[in-house]
């Protein structure tokens, strides 16, 4: 359930916690827990940590800025709410899964500071409105609040239990 309530100032706040809590989480782990698959198709931590990054890169890059979601997901053809989310993540695992962790966790660490800084710049009247950007393409959405929840605090608490049990197993 998304939780969107607050001001962008409490939002804010929501997002740099549980993105702490998850990067500090992942601080704790040896870099061949984070870097290991079990299976060929499972997701490592640095597999998540990248998917987590680009999710933030179509909030920052298309429903706030209005840029092709092809060209933001880089998945030619790709379309906002037709290509499945499975598809879309797939691709995302494919494009970094030959990455180091380094660049991961720099490509993560600098979709969010942008990311940080886009959203400091959103009044509260924008944060309740539907995205412009997608507006102005004829794109029926929910309150740009509701894209902020599920591509940063909610996806982050989301993939944390997933690095917990990761965690655990390893521990």
């Amino acid at each position: 359930m998304t939780n969107d309530s607050g001001s962008i100032e409490e939002i804010l706040e929501r997002v740099e916690r549980t993105y702490s809590e998850l990067i500090e989480l992942i601080g704790t782990l040896d870099e061949a827990i984070i870097v290991e698959r079990s299976s060929e198709n499972e997701w490592s931590v640095q597999d998540l940590l990248a998917h987590v990054a680009a999710w933030e890169e179509v909030l920052l890059n298309f429903h706030l800025s209005g840029k092709r979601f092809e060209d933001v997901v880089d998945m030619r053809g790709a379309e906002y709410r037709v290509t499945p989310f499975d598809e879309i993540n797939k691709h995302i695992f494919e494009r970094h899964r030959k990455w180091t962790f380094e660049e991961v966790s720099q490509y993560a660490e600098r979709t969010h500071r942008e990311l940080l800084d886009r959203l400091s710049q959103i009044t509260e009247n924008e944060l309740r409105a539907p995205p412009s950007a997608l507006v102005a393409m004829g794109i029926e959405v929910d309150s740009l609040v509701s894209y902020i929840a599920g591509n940063t605090y909610e996806h982050y608490l989301e993939h944390l239990d997933t690095v917990r049990r990761i965690s655990d197993r390893s521990g």
